[in-house]
């Protein structure tokens, strides 16, 4: 199946190479920080995030984006997302019955705006820059990463049915379109 968006167009956008991206999928990072080290990452993360109280220009925070959830489950999906995605246990697709993460399709029902992309990563890179358990290779890897997947996110909203998407629970839930 080809790609419905241009390669050349999200690697412009993001600055990083779709091969530098996918660095994370070898990068025995899993190895060098341990699960330790991810859940310290992802709690971090979202500490950032709640506490972050700048208003995006569409008027809400980007804690908002969270908000069908608890903290403490979007604290857990994403560790479970990292800790599989870095080279760890399958966690993530034990929950949610997939083999593949879904992101553009866990994503639609959010409004994930080149602001919110932009905050999103602001709190990654702070996230994991002061954790003593990641080193600055590891760290630009996961960062190189979550900077092209921004831009597959937003570039593949524009592709889905936004009356259908797979949310936090991994189940496939329907909007109505009204």
């Amino acid at each position: 199946m080809s790609c419905p968006f241009s390669w050349p167009e999200i690697e412009q956008k993001s600055g990083v190479t779709k091969e530098e991206s996918e660095l994370i999928n070898s990068a025995q990072i899993f190895d060098k920080v341990g699960e330790k080290g991810i859940r310290k990452m992802s709690e971090k993360f979202y500490d950032l995030v709640y506490n972050d109280n700048e208003r995006l220009s569409t008027g809400v925070y980007l804690r908002d984006a969270f908000s069908s959830t608890t903290k403490a489950m979007a604290i857990a999906h994403q560790q479970e997302f990292f800790i599989q995605k870095l080279g760890g246990p399958n966690l993530y697709s034990q929950r949610t019955g997939s083999r593949h993460t879904g992101l553009i399709k866990r994503h639609v029902p959010y409004p994930v705006t080149r602001e919110a992309a932009d905050r999103w990563l602001f709190h990654m890179r702070t996230a994991l820059s002061g954790l003593s358990e990641w080193d600055p290779i590891s760290v630009e890897t996961v960062m190189k990463f979550c900077m092209f997947q921004a831009e597959v996110i937003m570039a593949g909203r524009e592709l889905m049915n936004p009356s259908v998407y797979i949310g936090y629970s991994g189940m496939v839930v329907e909007t109505s379109s009204e």
